[in-house]
């Protein structure tokens, strides 16, 4: 039995010839057959293999929504959504944290989250630094990237050690959401530099 991009409910031994990108797992799906938010066949096929002149699925809807092709029948029209692990942290000078950012759904396609960096009154990006997770800068408007396979993403936050008496000083994140995701559960962190 050959499998090429299935997704098999138990595990792939059941396919003893070629296994080209299929995956398994609980395929989640509605009562109707359609796929519910957190399917691992959300933008996971290959947009390669739709038929020439195929632009609809099952339904009627358009093929492609989110970039690549849903395995199955019918095409979701659920957007991926991405949070930041942390809501408020303190960090203290010289320390350090890890936000996580995690996405649901396939994880066939990289995803690019565009990203606010606020510094607090007094921040300066001397304070603190940014690294890790394809971030694009270290303040303003940044972007950071879930790689294409993964459902998230670290960036380290660094905080730096300065001999100057001050007070509590607060670095905000806020994700912002775009055509290809959404903005669920926690999408602001608040770091207060103690």
């Amino acid at each position: 039995i050959d499998a090429q991009n299935s997704l098999i409910q138990s595990d792939l031994s059941c396919a003893n010839g070629l296994q080209s990108g299929s995956l398994s797992g609980d395929p989640r799906l509605n009562a109707d057959f359609s796929l519910s938010s957190g399917s691992p066949a959300v933008n996971t096929g290959d947009n390669a293999l739709i038929p020439v002149g195929v632009s609809t699925d099952y339904i009627g809807q358009p093929r492609i929504q989110g970039g690549t092709v849903d395995m199955g029948a019918m095409e979701s029209s659920l957007l991926p959504e991405v949070s930041i692990s942390l809501a408020t942290v303190q960090v203290a000078e010289g320390g350090g944290t890890t936000l996580t950012f995690t996405r649901s759904g396939g994880v066939g396609s990289a995803l690019v989250v565009p990203m606010g960096i606020v510094p607090g009154m007094g921040v300066t990006t001397a304070d603190y630094a940014l690294s890790g997770g394809a971030i694009s800068g270290q303040s303003g408007n940044v972007t950071v990237t879930i790689a294409a396979g993964s459902a998230s993403v670290d960036v380290q936050v660094t905080v730096g050690d300065d001999t100057l008496k001050e007070g509590d000083e607060v670095l905000t994140f806020t994700l912002a959401g775009g055509a290809d995701h959404t903005v669920a559960g926690n999408g602001t962190a608040q770091l207060t530099l103690v």
